[in-house]
């Protein structure tokens, strides 16, 4: 027991960073004299007093740590209560003030300095602050002391009081900068300090409340004389800003104004200072100057480099001249972006805009392009520089180390695209607008290309903004480059409406038309900007007005009637291809003898299967145009088809073509078989030829007479009532016009032609076929109607919906619906027959023949043409023509409802 009492043992207790520095301050002396009164309280035991070991961090924070009192344990507890008697006394010295934090940093000072003043102030003393709450505690030996270390600090906060004033992001350089530099300074003499606390929306002042407050009047004041508004300009206004120099619009809106304007060029923006109601006068003026208003107009174009020297003249001489002979009109130039800016009176500023592009339309030019040793070969043999001199009005000087070009800037653009295209083995070409309507594009199709991507996608073509000259410029193979520009001028008519339009011309016509002083006429008398495009063989009008276009496209179409008179053209159709085949071969000669005979001149256009006869006079035209009729009337009689029955084909032919040997000798003719056709070919002298006609059509009927067969037509299940009910008395004419029987299967569904000669039962067949479209074509027209209106009433929206019930209504009244049909839109609209999600064949002859099949695969696709195309005439008479035209071009058809279909 008595080991146990005298036993040392420990207990601690909290002591606050205070107590503890002032504890272990002077080597420790008072806490040695804590320790020293607590043995003589305890008497005979000795008392150990010790802190707990702190690292070096945590020794200068605020955090509290643990007092240890060591002695025997039969005196412990009278220990610990007479030490915390005496720290007690230690916390209850401690003066705590709570002040806002933002004060702390003035109380503490520049590194430090205000601080380690104040703990001068009295022996001992110890101050401690929580910059986080913004609490000061203060040790002090004594009242008086305390006192005078709360009215130095309570005279810090009196000092630093701080008020928020409210100023713009874009005033705050301004204040802190030059301008606001004598303003800073009397604040600093009257004890009030400008501060930022990396805000964007204020600024603070920091002094005495009344000396903050009189400095707060002071700023706004300031602020309100400086004002401060920032415009954004484009960069093609830089010439009108700053164009002057001193007399520029910026120095004369400072003074008429009372403003201060800063032009800020890498952010192409103008600041403006000064009193609000004054600065947004100036901005306002500054808008009607660059912009127009009040009678004043202001229109920019662009130019190329190659003629920007002609606009200017030897000078400025030009310039000089339009601005005397235009009253009021200023004309600017800036060269390193190719832009002309006019402006002036409305109807002045387009005259003058007027004259400059018809100067720029007029001027010739000349290029140089430079070559290889390879590449003046590869031009000296192709036939690019016979269709350059031929087709287009360029002087051409070909030599071995460059070709030269002169002539007009379309003309010379043309030609070296040509020219490019051979050397490079891609074309390209571009759409110019007009300056405005190159904004609005470049701004749509900037934020939203997908439109955009998807032509150059489909085209295999690159397309890019060529904002020195407001064109767009496609490049790619020749053919492609013309299917975006259709594709491209379609998105643009949408984008721009009633802004563009296009008139076609006969491609015969382009040269004639092609005149440059008549295109510069035009577009002088209409204002609009108008420009051939040989790609397209058409004339594109560009105009902000409707009725501006309206006058031109009526001009335009006076001069296409004028070149007509003097260029006649003949269409050759696709099955009479072998007439371009025979006039620009065996008959050449026969040409040259009209082009003398007449003085006419003729042109076999061999891939649009055009012929062109143009002349000085409408007579000489007149005369070359029969030449060549009664030359293509003697080639027809000279050149027969005669369609032979297949399954009659190869008794036709005989052993080793004996049959048409025979023939041929007795009617001194030449039979040949058309590949891939159940047809031949009969050439030789027209009379001849008319009696081997009349010998194989006797054949023919020979021939069917001992093998007598009959002509089937399947028509699809639900149709099948239709046909019938709706063309009975129609296909009893049929029956006496062609002297055939058609009699019907109702549980098969097909009807048979019987009787008759062959001709005459494929005559039956082909009206019973229209009488089939005719019927498909009215039962879907009822249903998609019925589609529309149940749609409309519905709320439907979307192409993909439209696609959808246009879809059920074709597979209500026959079409079956594709099983595999892909859910994306290529695969929805790339389907057999043409028409997505048919795949059945609606009208198949009894025989599965080929000729059967596509036969049905033409009247389906022909039937659904005509269904959803509107006003698209290319596309019917494609549809029209099917049957004698093969041609590889994507068609596209869109019906009212706006959908699309690619044949």
């Amino acid at each position: 027991e008595i080991l146990y009492c005298f036993e040392d043992v420990e207990e601690s207790i909290f002591v606050s960073a205070m107590v503890r520095n002032k504890l272990l301050s002077d080597s420790g002396a008072q806490m040695k004299l804590m320790q020293k009164e607590v043995n003589e309280i305890c008497k005979d035991w000795n008392v150990f007093l010790y802190f707990e070991k702190l690292s070096k961090d945590e020794q200068q924070s605020s955090i509290k740590s643990l007092f240890y009192i060591k002695c025997a344990r039969l005196c412990i507890e009278q220990a610990v209560e007479s030490v915390k008697d005496k720290v007690g006394a230690y916390e209850d010295a401690i003066l705590t003030m709570k002040v806002d934090t933002d004060i702390i940093p003035s109380i503490i000072g520049k590194g430090g300095s205000m601080i380690s003043k104040l703990r001068k102030i009295g022996s001992g003393t110890e101050i401690e602050i929580d910059k986080a709450s913004g609490e000061i505690k203060i040790f002090a030996n004594g009242d008086d002391t305390k006192c005078a270390l709360k009215n130095a600090i309570e005279q810090i906060i009196a000092e630093n009081q701080k008020l928020k004033v409210s100023v713009d992001n874009s005033l705050f350089g301004f204040i802190f900068g030059a301008p606001g530099k004598e303003m800073r300074d009397n604040f600093q003499k009257e004890g009030v300090y400008i501060l930022s606390d990396n805000s964007e929306t204020h600024i603070i002042l920091r002094g005495t409340k009344e000396k903050t407050k009189e400095a707060e009047i002071v700023l706004k004041d300031f602020l309100a004389n400086n004002f401060s508004a920032e415009f954004k300009y484009n960069i093609d206004d830089e010439i009108l800003l700053f164009n002057g120099g001193s007399s520029s619009i910026i120095h004369e809106l400072q003074g008429a104004n009372d403003v201060k304007i800063t032009a800020m060029k890498s952010r192409k923006a103008v600041v403006f200072r000064g009193r609000e109601e004054k600065v947004s006068k100036a901005i306002d003026s500054l808008k009607l100057y660059l912009y127009g208003g009040d009678g004043i107009t202001v229109k920019k174009m662009k130019a190329p480099d190659n003629v920007l020297g002609f606009v200017i003249g030897k000078g400025g001489s030009n310039i000089s001249k339009l601005q005397s002979a235009y009253n009021g009109v200023k004309v600017f130039l800036r060269k390193d972006s190719n832009t002309i800016v006019f402006r002036g009176p409305k109807d002045e500023v387009n005259k003058c805009h007027k004259e400059v592009v018809k100067l720029i339309s007029l001027t010739k030019i000349s290029i140089s392009i430079r070559l290889s040793r390879e590449q003046y070969i590869e031009l000296s043999n192709s036939n690019v520089m016979k269709e350059i001199s031929h087709d287009i009005p360029v002087q051409v000087e070909l030599n071995e180390h460059s070709i030269k070009l002169r002539g007009t800037l379309e003309n010379i653009r043309y030609a070296k695209a040509l020219i490019e295209e051979q050397l490079k083995g891609f074309y390209t070409s571009s759409l110019y607008l007009d300056y405005e309507q190159y904004k609005k594009i470049d701004c749509k199709l900037s934020c939203e290309p997908t439109q955009f991507e998807h032509i150059q996608s489909s085209t295999d073509t690159s397309m890019s903004f060529n904002k020195s000259v407001c064109a767009i410029d496609i490049s790619g193979k020749h053919s492609n480059v013309k299917r975006a520009k259709v594709y491209l001028l379609g998105l643009l008519e949408d984008l721009l409406p009633n802004q563009i339009c296009r008139v076609k011309l006969a491609k015969p016509l382009v040269k004639k038309f092609g005149d440059t002083e008549a295109l510069a006429k035009i577009s002088e008398m209409s204002n609009c900007f108008v420009s051939l495009d040989r790609d397209l063989s058409c004339v594109i009008i560009l105009d902000p007005s409707a009725q501006t276009i309206s006058v031109a496209r009526d001009m335009i179409n006076e001069r296409i009637a004028d070149c007509k008179k003097l260029n006649h053209i003949i269409q050759i159709q696709q099955c009479d291809q072998w007439l371009i085949s025979k006039l620009t071969g065996k008959y050449d000669e026969s040409i040259k003898t009209i082009e003398s005979t007449t003085k006419s001149k003729v042109t076999i256009l061999r891939f649009d299967r055009l012929i062109s006869i143009s002349g000085e006079s409408e007579q000489v035209v007149c005369n070359g145009n029969q030449m060549v009729e009664d030359l293509l009337t003697k080639l027809r009689r000279e050149t027969v088809f005669v369609e032979i029955p297949g399954p009659a084909m190869s008794s036709f032919i005989g052993k080793a073509g004996s049959n048409i040997k025979k023939i041929e000798e007795t009617n001194k003719v030449k039979i040949q078989r058309v590949k891939k056709t159940s047809k031949i070919k009969i050439e030789g002298n027209d009379t001849f030829v008319s009696a081997a006609l009349l010998a194989i059509k006797s054949w023919i009927g020979n021939w069917e007479a001992l093998n007598c067969t009959e002509e089937m037509i399947e028509i699809n299940a639900n149709l099948f009532p239709s046909v019938l009910q709706e063309n009975a008395p129609r296909i009893k004419e049929i029956e006496e016009a062609n002297k055939i029987k058609i009699s019907a299967n109702e549980k098969a569904h097909n009807l048979v032609i019987c009787g008759g000669t062959y001709a005459t039962r494929k005559s039956a067949a082909s009206e019973v076929y229209d009488l089939v479209k005719e019927t498909e074509t009215m039962l879907v027209s009822e249903k998609e109607g019925q589609l529309l209106e149940q749609k409309s009433m519905e709320g439907l929206k979307g192409n993909i919906s439209e696609r959808k019930s246009l879809s059920i209504g074709l597979e209500d009244v026959g079409f079956e619906k594709n099983k595999h049909n892909d859910k994306s839109t290529n695969a929805f609209i790339q389907q057999n027959v043409a028409v997505a999600g048919i795949n059945d064949k609606l009208l198949e002859s009894p025989s599965k023949s080929k000729k059967g099949n596509q036969h049905s695969g033409v009247a389906a696709q022909s039937l659904y043409s005509l269904l959803v195309s509107d006003d698209d005439e290319k596309g019917l008479s494609n549809v029209k023509n099917q049957s004698c035209e093969n041609s590889s071009a994507e068609k596209y058809i869109k019906s009212s409802s706006g959908l699309s279909i690619r044949l």
